[in-house]
């Protein structure tokens, strides 16, 4: 590691890295982290002293850790122990797990010790008093010096017995020296001496008894030591046969532990198989649902279209309708003017008439050469004002159909550029069925203006209606035709709501498919990580929760343990985003933007799963 590493890290110093600094460091590392005791333990393990350097940093690290999975291990053995569940266990009970622990290392003197020095040395013992000594590694050196000091104390007892032999000693030889002295100043005096000499006798044989006495307690206590001895030595008997007991117990335990935790695993299983097939139920009835509801917005879409035919039909109905009024009227217009020329004729011929009739009175006497001329002059007289009739009759049908014509291509113009699907459709029509000469180049243009708002209709329904099968039908479409310039705007809403549509159905897949484990995992926590509490808060936002309940862990925790219909995949798998809020989606947006989703992966796969979904 650089010297900026270590910076970040706190370190600034090579040889001065605190209990404390080691502590922060390794909180980094695992959530739950050490206490200042256990942590100040392993740095006098490896280096035997309260600070460490860079160069021991990581094997301190690695007794770190030790010491944390050990920790974890020895808390469960001792809450076995703790059968009332108040945090203390009995002083036998201790020291019991302090031997299974140790076991051929176990002190004695070291735990007479501990007891003696406790406050109270007779009270109950909680997990945190003896978790340094228990996860503290067993020193063979340190074993045999204390036999070595138990012997040394014993010999010493011993010398002590032999130092108040000895007092007596010095006493008699004394007392000896005196008498001689005695006896020699008082050899005049035979009464005296004698008496002297009883004293004399009295005192030996006192020496001599208190001097059998003395040798007596010196056997008793050789006699005492050799018991203690043999004591010991059944107690290192009885201890054997209450550790291979307890090696037993313990093996009976763990083989019961493990049947549980295998019963356990079973029972979760099938629990996670019924879950399964009620979630499998589940999507069942909501596919159903989705088809019900496809179906009835196909029902209501082809109730819409047979209502859109209507009124196509119905305007066509109203259009043919003025349609035919309007050539009743030029109808009646025609038969007007025929009826006009039919009179103008027949004047014509009564005037002609009157006119034959005064000349046949004025030239009765012309020939009959001169009659025919005449009549053959009124025949085609007669036929030149027919033939005028009949002209003004086509002049003026022509007329009124050509105005039919320019109406119906005004209607196509007009709707092509009222952006009316329908009005569109029902003039084209009328205009195809006209057959007008010249109107082949329009039709075409009507036509793929038709077919480019239909797709773009097409697109916008599939982009709100948010089904991925609509949308992929549309935009497949969409790149099969012509119009990609025209309709580039809706194909890329389309393409973004599939992407998000498939991105969602794909973290539903991943939510589902999540084990419970893992999510109880993340309600197993503690004091999480800052990035983890604020994942699952945003989570639970976007699910429609207050933010304010959201910061209490508590409140998360009771949150993620619901099952059922509040449980957390079922709300996260089953809510549909259009019912989320902006506000609520501003909100959990500005929690997730600092995080960076290859750190929350390496904190919790659960939550990284619920950061991406």
């Amino acid at each position: 590691m650089n010297d900026q590493e270590w910076k970040e890290l706190g370190v600034t110093s090579y040889n001065d890295i605190t209990a404390i600094q080691m502590q922060d460091i390794f909180e980094r590392i695992r959530l739950d982290g050490l206490n200042l005791r256990q942590t100040q333990a392993a740095i006098r393990t490896i280096v035997d002293d309260d600070c460490c350097s860079q160069l021991s940093f990581f094997d301190v690290l690695h007794e770190m850790d030790r010491r944390y999975f050990l920790r974890q291990d020895l808390g469960w053995e001792f809450a076995m122990l703790d059968y009332w569940k108040n945090g203390v266990i009995e002083i036998e009970e201790a020291e019991f797990l302090m031997k299974a622990v140790h076991k051929d290392y176990y002190s004695e003197r070291k735990w007479k010790k501990f007891l003696k020095n406790r406050p109270v040395p007779e009270a109950k013992i909680a997990f945190e008093e003896i978790e340094v000594d228990l996860c503290d590694v067993p020193n063979p050196q340190q074993i045999q010096q204390d036999l070595e000091e138990e012997i040394q104390e014993a010999l010493e007892q011993e010398q002590l017995l032999q130092e108040q032999l000895k007092q007596h000693k010095p006493e008699v030889d004394k007392e000896d020296k005196q008498n001689r002295q005695d006896e020699d100043a008082v050899k005049a005096i035979r009464k005296r001496q004698i008496q002297e000499e009883i004293a004399l006798q009295q005192k030996e044989l006192d020496f001599i008894i208190k001097e059998e006495e003395l040798k007596r307690k010196i056997e008793e206590e050789a006699a005492k030591i050799a018991e203690i001895e043999l004591k010991k030595q059944e107690e290192a008997a009885q201890i054997a046969e209450k550790k291979r007991k307890e090696e037993e117990a313990i093996r009976i335990a763990e083989e019961q532990k493990k049947i549980q935790e295998e019963k356990a695993v079973r029972l979760a299983e099938e629990q996670r198989k019924i879950q399964e097939e009620e979630e499998a139920i589940r999507l069942a009835q909501e596919q159903k649902k989705i088809q019900e509801e496809q179906e009835a917005i196909r029902l209501a879409e082809e109730h819409k279209k047979i209502q859109e035919e209507e009124a196509r039909v119905a305007e066509e109905k109203r259009k043919k309708e003025e349609q035919e009024l309007i050539m009743a009227e030029q109808a009646a217009k025609e038969l007007a003017l025929e009826k006009a020329a039919q009179q103008q004729i027949e004047e014509q011929k009564r005037k002609a008439q009157e006119e034959k009739e005064e000349q046949s009175l004025s030239n009765a006497e012309l020939t009959d050469e001169e009659a025919n001329i005449k009549k053959e002059e009124e025949d085609a007289e007669n036929k030149e004002a027919k033939k005028l009739t009949e002209q003004a009759k086509i002049t003026s049908l022509d007329k009124s159909r050509k105005e039919a014509e320019e109406e119906l291509i005004s209607n196509v113009k007009s709707a092509m550029k009222s952006n009316d699907i329908s009005r569109l459709r029902s003039a084209l029509k009328e205009l195809k069925k006209a057959k007008i000469e010249n109107s082949s180049e329009l039709i075409h243009k009507a036509d793929s203006l038709l077919n480019m708002w239909l797709l773009r209709q097409e697109l916008n329904m599939a982009i709100h209606e948010r089904q991925v099968p609509k949308l992929e039908i549309a935009i497949e479409k969409y790149k099969k035709s012509t119009f990609t310039a025209e309709l580039q705007h809706e194909y890329t809403q389309a393409s973004d709501v599939l992407n998000r549509l498939k991105r969602l159905d794909k973290m539903r897949h991943e939510i589902l498919s999540l084990k419970q484990s893992t999510v109880a995992e993340i309600r197993s926590y503690q004091k999480p990580h800052i990035d983890i509490h604020n994942i699952m808060i945003a989570t639970y936002i976007l699910l429609g929760y207050k933010e304010k309940q959201l910061q209490d862990w508590k409140n998360l925790q009771a949150l993620i343990g619901k099952t059922g219909k509040e449980g957390l995949k079922r709300q996260t798998t089953t809510i549909d985003p259009v019912t989320i809020s902006k506000q609520n989606a501003d909100r959990a947006y500005q929690l997730l933007k600092p995080l960076d989703i290859e750190k929350v992966r390496d904190l919790s796969s659960g939550a990284a799963t619920f950061y991406v979904w």
